[in-house]
């Protein structure tokens, strides 16, 4: 965290490695599942709105480079309430997908090793779960010394996680045309290409594990006070992250519905069935008969989540740091050790990691929670930006959007669209982290010495926050994804949705902290020795 060392092509190697964990492993079933062959067209929309919304992280990020950004950013122009509410967010995902990553890794080594997991119930076995813990621990090891060998070692992983993905695309495009279009021609013939509509194709965005594939993208912005040159290699990693793995997503996508027999489809797309759904791509492989390109693809199945898992334990280090370094948490965590790392942050984490195993026995459990959460995260960029454009129109932006409340409107409503595609059964499971927060944020405010004027004005800049939390549950309540009441459906979702986000989108850039608060606040943490290596 001391100096800036990362070159642009490994702050892009950073988040394609991070974007290119889990996610290819099992997206195209989940989407193949939700939207059928349209799925391709999810993989497409879902990929344009992500680029929409990164863009917007590229100018505020590249304007404001600082370390945690996602965390301290939030802070700097909506002031205590909304910092906390980012902070807890994005910190908790941050570890949490270090645990689905090592999950991810843990059900594919059952492939060969099956007493690490309980294989009818699912789980880790004693077994499992040690094992677990030491991948955590040496992950944690590797992130007490300098940033720099992360970026070394992830580099060299991206270009095998890359190759790999496209070499079993190319395989299983092949697969379908050597082996099962001269058994089956007519397959896809008798099918429809959108058995499920619009509503599956936008379903599947969410929860068919796209949003959730793309996440990680924003792993270059949490690190970009460490970035050489950021005003163009933050833009460059954060956008170019995202063109590229849409193109490997889709690519992957092709090749697996081109794969699929009319035994794979007898009860349909939502219930399609492989010889093994916890491994879709290997079911696959084992069908075909094409068992030489097992181990090749097992070996990506350990790689990938494993190389994200570790770049995800960066993140969470320096989200917990940023979470310091806004006053939420002891001044203890920004001790840094002779590598220039926050080692206590990274240990807190393997503790925090070790325990949440305990409480989920799959990958696909939290994956919806996560897309959710991550959403709402997508959303402070936007709002961020704009926010500064108001209050501070001078600044310096090196990458400066056209029409820059309009994109920030659109980038904000795509975020919302995310959420409520994730359907109530998620949502009204995050209800509870939403009454954490506020819960945690009183508790702040009470034992601080935050001054009664402070707290008004904190509270007065998060009015949009709240608001808006209340407008998704609502509209998650009344819709019609993840059993909702159907009474809000179709385009009158999309208008009400729209309405609302129009409104608290400007309540949000008409609710900040004064400039001159802002502007002291960026400029202490852009000078800041830890962010700076000045």
């Amino acid at each position: 965290m001391q100096q800036r060392s990362i070159p642009s092509i490994g702050l892009l190697f950073i988040s394609v490695s991070a974007i290119l964990g889990s996610g290819w492993l099992f997206g195209s079933f989940y989407a193949a599942q939700a939207a059928g062959p349209a799925s391709i067209m999810s993989w497409i929309i879902g990929g344009v709105f992500v680029i929409i919304i990164a863009f917007t992280f590229a100018e505020l990020c590249s304007s404001v480079p600082v370390s945690g950004s996602s965390v301290r950013i939030p802070q700097m122009t909506h002031g205590t309430v909304v910092g906390i509410f980012c902070s807890l967010n994005t910190w908790f995902c941050y570890v949490t997908l270090t645990v689905i990553e090592t999950m991810a890794v843990m059900q594919y080594l059952s492939f060969y090793f099956p007493a690490v997991m309980h294989i009818e119930k699912g789980g880790l076995t004693l077994t499992g779960y040690t094992v677990a813990t030491i991948l955590l621990f040496c992950m944690s090891v590797v992130n007490t010394y300098s940033v720099k060998y992360i970026v070394r070692f992830n580099t060299f992983l991206t270009l095998l996680k890359i190759v790999i993905p496209i070499f079993v695309s190319i395989l299983f495009v092949n697969a379908y045309f050597s082996i099962h279009s001269a058994s089956n021609p007519q397959v896809f013939a008798a099918i429809s290409f959108a058995p499920f509509g619009w509503h599956g194709i936008f379903a599947a965005i969410s929860v068919g594990g796209i949003v959730f594939s793309y996440n990680a993208f924003k792993q270059a912005a949490e690190m970009a006070g460490e970035a050489k040159n950021p005003s163009f290699s933050v833009p460059f990693a954060i956008v170019g992250s995202v063109v590229l793995c849409m193109i490997i997503f889709l690519f992957l996508q092709i090749g697996f519905l081109s794969s699929l027999t009319s035994n794979d489809l007898k009860n349909g797309w939502s219930t399609l069935t492989l010889l093994n759904n916890q491994s879709p791509f290997v079911s696959l492989l084992v069908e075909h008969k094409i068992n030489w390109a097992i181990p090749i693809l097992y070996f990506a199945a350990i790689i990938s989540p494993l190389a994200a898992a570790l770049i995800y334990c960066t993140s969470a280090a320096r989200s917990l740091y940023g979470i310091a370094a806004n006053g939420y948490a002891p001044q203890l965590l920004l001790k840094l050790n002779k590598n220039g790392e926050s080692a206590l942050t990274v240990w807190i984490n393997f503790i925090l990691a070790v325990i949440i195993f305990q409480f989920f026995k799959n990958w696909d459990q939290i994956s919806n929670l996560l897309t959710c959460l991550f959403a709402i995260s997508y959303g402070l960029a936007p709002v961020c930006m704009v926010a500064l454009r108001v209050q501070l129109p001078s600044r310096p932006r090196p990458l400066k959007l056209p029409f820059g409340y309009i994109w920030g409107y659109v980038a904000f409503f795509l975020t919302t669209l995310f959420i409520y595609w994730v359907g109530w059964d998620t949502i009204s499971s995050v209800v509870w982290f939403f009454l954490f927060c506020l819960i945690a944020t009183i508790i702040f405010q009470k034992t601080s010495r935050t001054s009664a004027s402070e707290i008004k004005t904190d509270w007065k800049a998060s009015i949009w926050l709240w608001a808006y939390l209340v407008v998704i549950v609502i509209a998650s309540k009344l819709g019609d994804y993840g059993n909702g009441a159907e009474i809000m459906t179709g385009l009158w979702s999309v208008i009400f949705l729209a309405v609302c986000s129009a409104i608290v989108f400007a309540m949000a850039a008409k609710f900040t902290l004064p400039a001159q608060k802002i502007q002291i606040q960026i400029d202490a943490a852009i000078s800041s020795k830890n962010d700076s290596g000045h």
